[in-house]
């Protein structure tokens, strides 16, 4: 195998992943619908008492409203995790085929900001870091950050909310409400296709880059 070629075997490996990842998403999404439409379907009889009726609202609105968000939330924190750990694979693999003394890992900054610099000023790869899609990837880094570092809740005149809030422009399913991300399923799979298209773009520039 050329050292080219690796770049084909990665994207073999992680494009596909991306499928699977959206089965288990709407698998979940479609039991937690079905789970909520049997609860309000079989609501307690009129005589039970009052306690039990407010335990069952309570158990709809946890299958109606929070458990969905939580799913997107943990979702989001897998879907970005996956994007981190396939920059990383490209940044390593861009090294080896090109023969360079520098890695990704010897820069500073995050993990996207080290995979921009390594692409743009040391394998001098043509990539738009100016598109719509790259600005996607930050933004979505950014919705995980939120939800993992301040509970998904909006700083107040940060960079970050900046971010968010220019890709909240182009995806409303993020669905912000006040000062606080409330993503939803059809984020997440927007998301999906966002990631899966940036990363099937960069293993077509490698092909052409390295001919």
């Amino acid at each position: 195998m050329s050292k080219k070629d690796m770049f084909l075997v990665n994207s073999m490996f992680y494009l596909p992943m991306f499928e699977e990842l959206k089965s288990y998403l709407n698998n979940i999404s479609v039991f937690l619908d079905e789970k909520a439409a049997h609860l309000k379907q079989n609501q307690p009889p009129d005589y039970m008492d009052h306690d039990s009726q407010a335990e069952h609202a309570l158990t709809v609105e946890q299958y109606e409203e929070q458990f969905p968000v939580l799913l997107a939330n943990s979702f989001i924190i897998v879907l970005v995790s996956t994007l981190e750990r396939e920059l990383s694979t490209y940044c390593n693999t861009a090294t080896e085929v090109g023969s360079l003394a520098i890695k990704s890992s010897d820069l500073s900054g995050r993990f996207h900001e080290q995979f921009k610099v390594y692409l743009s000023k040391v394998v001098r790869m043509p990539i738009d870091f100016k598109s719509n899609s790259w600005a996607d990837i930050k933004g979505l880094i950014e919705v995980r950050n939120t939800i993992v570092h301040n509970d998904g809740t909006l700083e107040t005149d940060t960079s970050r909310k900046r971010v968010i809030l220019n890709l909240y422009e182009r995806y409303p399913t993020l669905n912000i409400k006040g000062n606080v991300l409330r993503p939803t399923i059809p984020f997440c799979n927007q998301m999906v296709q966002v990631v899966h298209d940036f990363l099937a773009t960069i293993a077509k520039t490698a092909d052409e880059h390295f001919k």
